[in-house]
């Protein structure tokens, strides 16, 4: 739902603040990740492509230069995924 809603706000006119949407998709991607828990790169790959699909798809016309914002979500779940995973090995030690 985060990504759907960046990507409407990102799509619409006048709007024109790219570093917010930026963060906007990391926040949004670790936060899935980190809900989910289980620390997996490759739902955390998956779960990048559901929030920061969005943005390239509503947003077609640009298209190279809105399917960055797949980059930024996968730092986003990259991060959240790595950040599970270290919290499940120390609470196992």
């Amino acid at each position: 739902m985060a990504g759907l809603a960046l990507a409407l706000i990102d799509s619409s006119p006048g709007f024109d603040a790219t570093g917010m949407t930026a963060a906007g998709l990391i926040a949004a991607g670790a936060t899935a990740t980190l809900i989910d828990g289980s620390g997996s790169f490759a739902w955390a790959a998956l779960l990048a492509a559901f929030v920061g699909g969005w943005i390239p798809l509503i947003e077609r016309p640009s298209l190279p230069a809105s399917a960055v914002a797949l980059l930024f979500a996968a730092i986003g779940t990259l991060a959240g995924a790595w950040s599970a995973r270290l919290r499940r090995s120390a609470d196992r030690s």
